[in-house]
């Protein structure tokens, strides 16, 4: 009787842990690839502010060069 129960009590736990595993599976790869999505946005959004900060600091030099040159 108690070996009956005892191998019911682990079958039924097993059961669990695949359940949990097929769950908890997927939910990691989706998680994963949202990462993955917001962290490749936000590179992009730094680079191009990157860029455009470095743009408007040669825009700026030059323009204090020219002013210089004029005056």
């Amino acid at each position: 009787m108690f070996c009956t129960l005892l191998l019911n009590y682990v079958n039924y736990v097993f059961l669990l842990l695949r359940i949990l595993f097929v769950m908890y599976v997927p939910f990691l790869v989706f998680c994963f690839n949202v990462l993955f999505c917001v962290l490749f946005v936000c590179k992009c959004v730094l680079y191009y502010c990157h860029r455009v900060a470095t743009q408007l600091q040669l825009t700026n030099i030059s323009y204090h060069i020219i002013m210089f040159l004029k005056g």
